[in-house]
C-alpha cells in the first residue's frame, strides 16, 4: 500500500510537529524494537535429509515464504569464501551441521543465535543437510 500527500513549504514544521506527536502516542517502545518473524526452534537433532526433502519440496513463494527457524548454536568454524560469505560449522548438543551465510563475512563470537533455513547440500552423489543463515545474533 502506497499514499503520498502535498504539504505547503511553509507549514513544513507543523506537520513535523504534529506526525511527531501522533508517533510518540501511538507508537510504543515493543513495536519499535527490531524483531524477526520465524516458525520457532528447529534442533540438530530433528535434521535429517528425509525430513528436510519433505519441507523443500513443499510449494513456497510470494505470500508462502519459505519456513525460517531459530537454534542457538557453538561456531565450531567460520571460513570466508569469495571474501563476502561464510561457510560455518556449527554444533549444538554434542551434533555438528554445516551452515552458509551469504552476504556476511564479519567474524562471528562463540555462540550465536541464528535464524535460518534449511536446505539439502547434494555433492559428488551425497546428501546433507545444511543450513542458510538469514540473521544472526549473540546466543
Amino acid at each position: 500500500m502506497a499514499a503520498g500527500l502535498t504539504i505547503e513549504e511553509a507549514r513544513l514544521g507543523e506537520f513535523r510537529t504534529a506526525f511527531e506527536k501522533v508517533g510518540q502516542e501511538w507508537l510504543t517502545p515493543d513495536l519499535l524494537t527490531n524483531k524477526f518473524e520465524h516458525d520457532g526452534p528447529l534442533d540438530v537433532s530433528s535434521m535429517n535429509v528425509a525430513v528436510i526433502e519433505t519441507v523443500t519440496n513443499e510449494t513456497w513463494g510470494q505470500g508462502f515464504p519459505t519456513p525460517v527457524f531459530e537454534g542457538e548454536f557453538k561456531v565450531a568454524r567460520q571460513r570466508i569464501l569469495k571474501e563476502k560469505h561464510s561457510k560455518l560449522t556449527l554444533s549444538q548438543n554434542g551434533k555438528q551441521i554445516d551452515g552458509i551465510f551469504f552476504g556476511f563475512a564479519d567474524s562471528l563470537p562463540e555462540h550465536i543465535k541464528a535464524f535460518f533455513s534449511v536446505e539439502i547440500n547434494e555433492w559428488m552423489g551425497a546428501k546433507t543437510v545444511q543450513i542458510s543463515i538469514k540473521r544472526v545474533g549473540q546466543g
